[in-house]
């Protein structure tokens, strides 16, 4: 596209009723509205939370793992949008409660 083209583009005017205007800012300001009052999915607000691909990582288990855990119920977990999170804080815990002291066996 030319320059010249484009700053005539910039320079157009379109006419529409003073309603319709009204109507347009009104769906914009609802669809604002809207999107600024969802709770984000974005659980990385969180740290305490990790889905399951990243405690994969973390926590060097599979997923069989992650998957024993929660039908047996001794991981909890939230699932949003199809993924399952887990609090670090629980996966830590766990660890710690199925810790083994080697020195103190006999």
């Amino acid at each position: 596209m030319s320059s010249k083209n484009h700053s005539t583009e910039e320079t157009e005017y379109v006419m529409i009723p003073r309603k319709e205007l009204n109507t347009i800012t009104e769906l914009l300001r609802q669809v604002l509205e809207k999107v600024s009052t969802q709770p984000s999915h974005d659980i990385s607000i969180n740290p305490e939370y990790v889905d399951e691909k990243e405690a994969c990582i973390i926590f060097k288990r599979k997923t069989t793992w992650f998957w024993e855990k929660r039908k047996s119920g001794e991981l909890p977990f939230s699932k949003v949008l199809g993924k399952n999170y887990y609090k670090r804080s629980d996966i830590l815990a766990m660890f710690d409660d199925n810790y083994s002291n080697n020195e103190n066996k006999s």
